[in-house]
């Protein structure tokens, strides 16, 4: 028996928002409906980054919601800040040490962001 997750829940969601069955999500992500439904019934507790970032994008989510919504145990296995930053955006190291030591200084880089931090503005 599985347990709804946040995750899942959000990820339904969006997609019935959307009007996408399990099969277009699919031809959009290039994953397996059936994966694609097991991510949405709790079945699979640590999705894959790559495929997150591909249901993320076919569901027009940020990213940071996606991610933001792993239990503990997936997002201690996200890679390190500074893995991240070389792989996505190839920066040299010696950026990679100026951003990790402006952010170290600025904000606690151990836990998630506290309430209200990560909302996006309200425009009007």
């Amino acid at each position: 028996m599985h347990q709804d997750t946040p995750l899942g829940t959000l990820l339904r969601n969006r997609r019935l928002e959307a009007g996408l069955s399990l099969s277009q999500l699919s031809e959009l992500t290039g994953l397996h409906k059936s994966h694609l439904a097991r991510i949405e019934v709790g079945a699979v507790r640590q999705p894959s980054t790559e495929n997150l970032q591909r249901i993320a994008a076919a569901l027009e989510l940020p990213e940071t919601t996606v991610f933001g919504l792993l239990d503990a145990r997936a997002r201690n296995q996200l890679p390190p800040l500074q893995l991240y930053l070389r792989a996505k955006y190839d920066l040299p190291d010696d950026v990679i040490d100026e951003v990790t030591a402006y952010l170290s200084r600025n904000w606690d880089l151990t836990g998630g962001p506290r309430d209200g931090e990560d909302e996006e503005p309200i425009t009007h």
